[in-house]
């Protein structure tokens, strides 16, 4: 909500392997198939995404200026070749570190006999020294408690490596298109600093340099699955962890249109387990916080466009309702604050894209079989294609331009009222 020139935007969230969705719903808006564009190809200035949204902005910034339209349809095929899983097992996002699956499958010493073995021997020295480090620390020291050190004996993340992750990026990401796209197209990549918790932005010229794919993987590493990434003496980390849907960078770019995807779906549409256990029970609490965040940004800007109809209509000489007097007196302080600053909110238009419902349950960010990832592409497709702004509880203006129309209220589970 900054001054300036109103430009489109696309805002991609963060979900691992459901992001394939969201490579859906960027199929139907680049190629003009969905009602939001006015079936027209959607042509952005700027791109900002966390996580695996990181990963598919910097895809779109890379080629979009030499492929157009059809490159949403060449990232589907990335999905599909490149991260979706093999017969043999392997993805291009993560791998298991000293899996024995490796060591016993036959179809892992083709084309080469030796490379099982090799994966062996390179991976188990830096397990092995992980491990007795943390069992030394276990036996030694006595500045924490027994309890304490029990749990730090084992880390989740010392038996998965973003290595393949890394490699897909490598190859796929066009570098030298993100540094000709600036100034044109804008990227964002948000990761957040493992120290200090704060969101750590890279744009265009930065994720062109030498540690561009560094970046964006550190803005897929999920605390827990994978072990924080250095860049440079910062310690990076999912972008998700401050912001799964960076809406509000993009907003202080100058964004006036934005086109926003995110992959969590109506927390009421999430059926409770049948029994509870502790990874749903994380999942579910994730999940609700991320939507929250989404729908208050959302919902803020709702409420200035309201407010900023409403003054309009006042130095119009309109009286104003009981209602709508109330809904000024609420964010009239935010706008005269801001204009007291030489600043001013402009009205925004938000689409939102989201599934109704669970994309594949508490682990389903993690699962990267060919025929579900095909699925997800489909059914983000055909949800865009059928996008109602009604139903999504979009934030709109008028046809006319010029008075922002009334926007649905939004709960924090996502619940249009």
């Amino acid at each position: 909500m900054s001054p300036g020139p109103g430009k489109r935007a696309l805002v991609l969230s963060g979900g691992g392997a459901d992001g394939a969705y969201g490579v859906g719903v960027l199929k139907a808006l680049l190629t003009g198939a969905s009602p939001s564009t006015n079936h027209k190809p959607l042509e952005v200035e700027i791109i900002s995404g966390a996580s695996i949204g990181g990963f598919n902005g910097a895809y779109l910034a890379g080629h979009m200026q030499k492929d157009g339209p059809a490159t949403a349809g060449n990232l589907e095929t990335v999905w599909l070749t490149e991260l979706a899983r093999k017969p043999d097992g392997s993805n291009g996002f993560f791998r298991l570190v000293v899996d024995p699956t490796r060591v016993l499958d036959p179809r892992r010493y083709f084309p080469n006999p030796f490379r099982p073995l090799i994966d062996l021997a390179r991976d188990a020295p830096g397990l092995i020294a992980d491990f007795s480090s943390r069992l030394g620390h276990l036996l030694t020291s006595r500045d924490e408690s027994l309890d304490q050190r029990l749990v730090e004996l084992l880390n989740f993340a010392s038996f998965i490596s973003a290595e393949p992750f890394l490699d897909s990026v490598r190859r796929n990401i066009s570098f030298e298109g993100i540094q000709r796209a600036n100034g044109v197209i804008e990227l964002q990549v948000l990761a957040t600093n493992w120290l200090t918790g704060k969101s750590r932005l890279f744009t265009n010229l930065e994720l062109a340099g030498s540690q561009g794919p560094e970046a964006i993987v550190a803005s897929g590493s999920l605390p827990g699955f994978f072990s924080p990434l250095a860049y440079g003496s910062q310690l990076l980390v999912d972008g998700g962890v401050v912001q799964n849907t960076p809406l509000r960078p993009a907003i202080r770019a100058g964004a006036r249109d934005l086109h926003v995807i995110y992959l969590d779906p109506m927390i009421k549409d999430i059926p409770l387990p049948h029994f509870e256990n502790t990874v749903e029970t994380i999942y579910r609490m994730v999940q609700i916080s991320w939507a929250a965040a989404v729908n208050d940004d959302i919902g803020d800007a709702a409420e200035i466009n309201r407010g900023l109809a409403l003054l309009e209509r006042l130095a119009g000489g309109v009286q104003l309702a009981g209602a709508e007097a109330e809904v000024l007196a609420k964010v009239g302080p935010k706008i005269a604050t801001r204009a007291r600053a030489g600043l001013r909110y402009k009205p925004l238009t938000i689409h939102r894209y989201r599934p109704i419902d669970s994309l594949g349950g508490e682990l389903g960010f993690l699962n990267l079989k060919f025929d579900r990832l095909r699925r997800l592409i489909q059914r983000g497709f055909v949800d865009a294609i059928h996008h109602d702004c009604k139903a999504a509880g979009c934030v709109l203006i008028d046809a006319a331009g010029a008075r922002p129309l009334a926007a649905p209220a939004i709960d924090q589970s996502g619940v249009v009222r």
